[in-house]
């Protein structure tokens, strides 16, 4: 929740503090496994002096990743880029700078808008998220998603990976079944319009997104899959852990099996391509796949639990089931408690 808030706060010390605070929590928690766990540092982007300084900070306790959420939450983070670039680079030039100095990479993470008033006023638009919710539409839907395209579009179209031709991008929590097909659109809008609108840059959009950049993608993305010679040197798995729905590396080598992907194209997907961007020594920790989780006698299983999961996964469909058993379909919270009544307990149960 974090990468959801941390654009909106007003104060920049108490920012600066906050993360400074939770990068030296980073690196204790990632020390319980050494060479098994990295840190992604929280950056406090309002003010780009001190972002800047902790970019530097955090890379010396050893953190790979920056984390920085895509979006203008203070009308201070160039969400203009074509305009900051031709001013130079805009205020927040020396932190792009600083990643390259660094080497860190500069990774972006898209979230869902928060739903609160805007501390800068109800009519400022801070993220794509914020107009679909004002379209009465659940901004989980598609901010994810939108959020990055529209940062993506500005800085493969404005040039600015060739102004920071050594800076290293991670694309986060977006998918990335959809990342062809922008490419394109990209390349085409930069081939007919660049002198028009003020297109610049060395490089088509893809080339210059491939030679600086990877995506991550989770393991039910089989169109990722299906798609592997355009990911194969810039695709990262992601498990999301630690959501509901998130899935193990097993799954997804059965998918990209499934698909035709080469084995020695899922070692790059599985670890291979992250491990080169992050400068982290690859190792080996887990050989087998674990078995299934052993459950107490009281929990569901076998056609209880199936039945119950198939619920869960389709709320829509299934509104006036799951308010038989005691669960809010809008937000799968429990309603009532362990000590109601039978559809209390059913759902307490469960």
């Amino acid at each position: 929740m974090v990468i959801m808030y941390l654009p909106y706060a007003e104060n920049d010390e108490g920012l600066d503090a906050f993360c400074q605070a939770y990068n030296d929590f980073l690196v204790d928690w990632c020390h319980e496994v050494p060479g098994r766990l990295y840190g992604a540092a929280l950056l406090p982007v309002q003010s780009p002096v001190l972002a800047a300084k902790e970019i530097f900070r955090a890379k010396e306790l050893g953190h790979p990743v920056g984390l920085i959420r895509p979006i203008d939450a203070q009308a201070k983070y160039p969400n203009s880029i074509r305009q900051a670039m031709m001013a130079g680079g805009g205020d927040f030039d020396e932190v792009f700078r600083a990643f390259e100095e660094t080497g860190m990479v500069l990774g972006m993470h898209t979230f869902p808008a928060p739903g609160i008033p805007h501390p800068l006023g109800l009519e400022y638009v801070a993220t794509p998220g914020d107009l679909f919710i004002r379209a009465g539409v659940d901004s989980q839907t598609f901010s994810f998603i939108h959020e990055m395209q529209v940062w993506l579009a500005q800085v493969l179209l404005s040039g600015f990976l060739d102004r920071y031709n050594r800076l290293k991008m991670a694309v986060f929590e977006s998918n990335a079944e959809w990342l062809p097909y922008f490419l394109d659109s990209c390349d085409r809008l930069w081939k007919l319009y660049r002198r028009e609108r003020g297109y610049s840059g060395d490089r088509l959009p893809s080339e210059a997104f491939k030679a600086q950049s990877v995506i991550s993608f989770e393991s039910d993305e089989v169109g990722v899959f299906e798609q592997w010679p355009d990911y194969e040197n810039i695709g990262i798995w992601a498990s999301d852990a630690y959501h509901h729905d998130g899935a193990d590396v097993w799954s997804a080598m059965r998918n990209m099996t499934g698909a035709g992907v080469p084995d020695a194209v899922q070692h790059k997907l599985l670890g291979g391509n992250a491990s080169s961007w992050y400068g982290i020594e690859p190792k080996v920790f887990v050989t087998d796949e674990a078995g299934p989780i052993e459950r107490p006698e009281w929990f569901p299983q076998g056609p209880e639990l199936d039945e119950w999961a198939d619920l869960i996964a389709h709320p829509r469909e299934n509104r006036e089931k799951l308010k038989e058993i005691g669960i809010d379909p809008d937000n799968l919270a429990v309603i009532g408690s362990a000590g109601g009544g039978p559809q209390q307990q059913q759902a307490a149960r469960y």
